[in-house]
């Protein structure tokens, strides 16, 4: 059963690996190397294993050099990656969304980033975070209410889904632009005007406004921006 586990299993797991990251172009020969150490490890120690756990240095060798010297390995050359990739995306985008309908309640404000993961950390880095990469938010904003929520970089299309009070429908509206890139550590304000949700740049005065939760002014769409999808929701 111990053979089974420690030496078929792995050999089984990394051709799997080894097949797939082939057909999907990133394969990485340096976890061949690494696996090939784990594997001349497993079979020492299953056929010598009486005799080196004996010997203190042959113990610390295979069970404190060779797996830092294999982590080592793994980790060379990723650091470009890491700062790109992981470190970038520590920062967050915060979203503002403004509603100055005095008509229309925003209920739900969704989101879908274009980016998909292709890494089962990557799968699992905003789910630990509380950071979806896609989902929505429950608010209740009625006229001149205001709410914010993080979001990682990238590429992303946004809707907002509201209710009418006068005649009690409920409406799925698309932002004005289909598709709109966050950038880390910066702010993006967005407003829902009745008709049109649409992104705006208020000045730093607005700002401040808008985060203290005391903006009570109406905001002009930007000319020449295209009027938002607005579709009735039916039962």
């Amino acid at each position: 059963m111990g053979e089974f586990i420690f030496i078929a299993l792995p050999i089984i797991a990394e051709a799997i690996y080894t097949v797939y990251s082939l057909i999907e172009g990133e394969f990485n020969p340096v976890l061949l190397i690494i696996f090939g150490i784990y594997i001349i490890v497993a079979f020492v120690v299953r056929h010598f294993g009486n005799g080196i756990f004996k010997k203190k240095i042959l113990s610390f060798f295979l069970f404190l050099i060779l797996p830092i010297g294999s982590l080592i390995l793994g980790t060379a050359g990723t650091w470009e990656w890491y700062d790109k990739g992981y470190d970038a995306n520590k920062s967050t985008v915060t979203v503002w969304v403004y509603n100055e309908s005095s008509s229309e309640t925003i209920e739900f404000i969704e989101w879908t980033r274009e980016e998909k993961p292709n890494t089962i950390i990557d799968q699992y880095y905003d789910s630990i975070w509380s950071i979806p990469m896609s989902g929505h938010v429950r608010r209740n904003l009625k006229k001149n209410s205001v709410t914010n929520f993080n979001l990682r970089p990238g590429t992303y299309s946004f809707k907002i889904e509201t209710s009418n009070s006068e005649n009690k429908n409920e409406y799925s509206i698309d932002l004005t632009e289909s598709k709109i890139s966050l950038n880390a550590k910066e702010e993006i304000f967005l407003c829902f005007g009745g008709r049109n949700f649409f992104r705006f740049t208020p000045d730093e005065q607005t700002k401040i406004a808008i985060r203290s939760g005391h903006f009570t002014e109406d905001i002009s769409m930007p000319q020449g921006m295209e009027s938002s999808i607005k579709t009735l929701i039916e039962d």
